[in-house]
């Protein structure tokens, strides 16, 4: 799920969580829930693209912009899980249309809004569950660091 991207990447670092998505991408397949032939596709787009989209926004908050908690939740939770479900459904649409599955009229009239509209809950329920991993259990969020984001403000 996209949501497990986002929050799998700001909990444990990108290479795990891309681990993590495979894994899971894998399992979904093996109970029929998706194709032998599209299980690397569907590790790309369901696992690398969410989680690289959240890891270089980490970085680039961590390197160009104040470190304040703020901008960790809203840039890195809820903006990088926006952002990753639209760029995800972005390439699907892009693959989709080239090879010639569906009409570009097919996938703008049913599937690209769907993505829009997955997008924002997405974002939402991100922010909210690494808000509240943050505030209560800091130390399950990897790349969360206290000094750097809390004290010294």
């Amino acid at each position: 799920h996209f949501l497990g991207a986002s929050m799998m990447t700001l909990m444990f670092g990108w290479s795990f969580a891309v681990i993590a998505m495979g894994m899971l991408v894998l399992f979904f397949t093996f109970n029929g829930n998706g194709g032998w032939d599209t299980l690397a596709l569907n590790a790309f787009l369901l696992g690398c693209i969410p989680t690289t989209v959240t890891w270089l926004l980490l970085r680039v908050s961590q390197h160009w912009l104040p470190h304040n908690f703020f901008i960790y939740i809203f840039l890195n939770a809820f903006f990088a899980a926006v952002l990753g479900v639209i760029l995800m459904g972005s390439v699907s649409y892009w693959i989709l249309w080239v090879s010639e599955a569906y009409t570009s009229a097919e996938l703008s009239g049913s599937f690209l809004p769907l993505f829009i509209m997955l997008a924002f809950p997405e974002g939402t329920i991100n922010g909210i569950a690494i808000t509240m991993m943050v505030v209560y259990k800091p130390e399950w969020v990897a790349t969360f660091y206290d000094k750097l984001y809390l004290y010294d403000k």
